[in-house]
């Protein structure tokens, strides 16, 4: 699979409508009775990706997120990629120039929150193995304007070899790893009053 070349616009208002849910709605059609399975399910595999020039903008007033993200390369490599075994082995993922910018401006309010989809995925017993991870040039930003937390991140270089991550034990072990280049920084302003923040944001919509 490869993909070049791509800028998306994602949004969501603050009725909980995305900019593609008409698309969803339109190839849904009429409800048809769910139909039992003739046969054994569909098997797939993916044994290489690569993203190159990709940028995405995803502006969500629902819950209050601004979102830029700017990937320049992303390439992996699968040796193994079998779902139904639970298992995935990767001999290599390569991510070159990442710049990322995260703005939370809003708290969701009880009712929105009761709203959002619950998202929950079975991965009991995933194990995926990592044999080369690559990173260089990273540069994250996060600023939340509702508790007053701020996070940067300046990556240089981040290679790890022979690395296994077991999903469900949310563990990783093995392996050596280098980390060069890099800073982080996380700050968070003192007096940050979440209710005055509120007040604001009702006053001026």
């Amino acid at each position: 699979v490869r993909l070049e070349h791509v800028t998306a616009n994602i949004g969501r208002t603050d009725e909980g409508i995305f900019n593609f849910d008409y698309i969803v709605d339109s190839l849904s059609g009429e409800d048809v009775p769910p139909q039992q399975p003739s046969g054994p399910g569909w098997d797939f595999a993916i044994y290489e990706a690569v993203l190159e020039e990709i940028k995405v903008r995803y502006d969500d007033q629902f819950e209050g997120n601004d979102v830029l993200l700017a990937l320049g390369r992303l390439q992996i490599v699968a040796d193994e990629f079998d779902l139904s075994a639970n298992t995935i082995d990767l001999d290599e993922i390569a991510l070159t120039s990442l710049h990322a910018d995260l703005r939370k401006y809003m708290q969701p309010t009880p009712e929105q929150e009761s709203r959002s989809p619950d998202e929950e995925t079975d991965n009991s017993g995933m194990m995926i193995h990592v044999r080369n991870l690559d990173l260089k040039d990273i540069v994250a930003r996060y600023a939340n304007s509702v508790d007053g937390s701020n996070i940067n991140l300046d990556l240089g270089a981040l290679r790890a070899t022979d690395h296994k991550i077991d999903v469900t034990l949310q563990a990783v072990e093995g392996g050596t790893v280098y980390l060069g280049e890099t800073f982080l920084a996380y700050h968070q302003m003192q007096g940050s009053d979440t209710t005055d923040i509120d007040e604001e944001i009702a006053d001026s919509t």
